[in-house]
């Protein structure tokens, strides 16, 4: 599953990594923490060729940015 070869393994892994930049989002909307750590977790995504996965981590990204706004870290 490492090698991220099949679909079930590209899934599991964007899974992971949308639960990652969930959390993210949850801490920038309580304003907890450095929100560098958020904004690079988002832009780091990689949806590895899943489009829903994409489509979810978009609007994250969306949403976050808008919690966020112009903060610097």
């Amino acid at each position: 599953m490492k090698e991220k070869q099949t679909i079930e393994a590209r899934l599991c892994e964007t899974a992971e990594e949308l639960q990652i930049i969930v959390e993210a989002l949850v801490y920038a909307e309580e304003n907890r923490g450095d929100t560098t750590k958020y904004r690079n977790d988002v832009a780091r995504y990689d949806a590895l060729g899943i489009e829903a996965a994409q489509v979810v981590a978009d609007l994250i990204t969306e949403t976050l940015n808008g919690y966020l706004g112009s903060k610097p870290y």
